[in-house]
């Protein structure tokens, strides 16, 4: 929608506020839905298959009545690319990073009582942890550091599916530890997917996302079907 009405007139500096203003307001509406007697992640999952699906429909909407070039370029977005990213890009986005400081500081501070949250929702209270107002800042964090991410990279689907679960198995149990390591696979993931993207099929460039999708999918899978049993 920013890209579509207001890029012209303010340009790309506000593109990271838009960014998480619209993930914080999908995740606020996602949270509400899933709201009984607390928000479970299983049904915060499901509703925001849901409400993704939705949000899909309008973006395809609004791109079709928008003007060609606005249609290209967000194109290129939604399937997630950092082609062309140069230093003044993360110089930007460092800026914004640094809004979430203060939350991340205090997750880590609190990375006894994450761990907890991995537990059932009642044992988890019995020890003392608030589920549901950590389960919120957790939540409330995620949102704004994908917002910044998606504002630059576009939609990269599956980086954050793949990298925690990658960050679990290798590192030792700890929150600021896998937290740390996840950020760093997500990264090396996006830079071998874009990697992949140039050289693979040239004179081709394809997106990073669609690299990204081919590997996330048959993990996805596979982590559902290991659930099962």
């Amino acid at each position: 929608m920013y890209l579509s009405f207001f890029s012209t007139a303010l340009g790309a500096q506000f593109l990271p506020l838009a960014a998480i203003s619209g993930a914080g307001l999908a995740a606020l509406v996602i949270y509400l839905l899933a709201w009984n007697q607390g928000a479970s992640p299983l049904r915060m999952v499901l509703i925001g298959v849901g409400v993704s699906a939705l949000l899909a429909a309008v973006t395809t909407f609004i791109l079709v009545f928008s003007p060609l070039t606005t249609t290209l370029s967000a194109y290129v977005w939604l399937t997630g690319s950092v082609y062309g990213a140069s230093w003044p890009e993360p110089r930007a986005l460092a800026g914004w990073l640094l809004l979430t400081l203060p939350l991340l500081a205090l997750l880590a501070l609190l990375a006894r009582q994450v761990r907890m949250q991995q537990l059932d929702d009642a044992l988890a209270q019995g020890i003392g942890v608030r589920v549901q107002w950590l389960r919120a800042g957790l939540l409330l964090v995620s949102v704004a550091l994908a917002g910044l991410a998606v504002a630059w990279g576009g939609a990269i689907a599956f980086v954050g599916l793949i990298a925690p679960h990658i960050a679990k198995r290798l590192m030792p149990p700890g929150f600021v530890a896998q937290a740390l390591m996840a950020a760093m696979i997500g990264a090396n993931l996006v830079m071998l997917a874009d990697l992949a993207g140039r050289t693979l099929f040239l004179p081709l460039d394809l997106p990073a996302g669609i690299f990204v999708a081919v590997l996330g999918t048959p993990f996805f899978l596979y982590l559902l079907i290991n659930q099962r049993h």
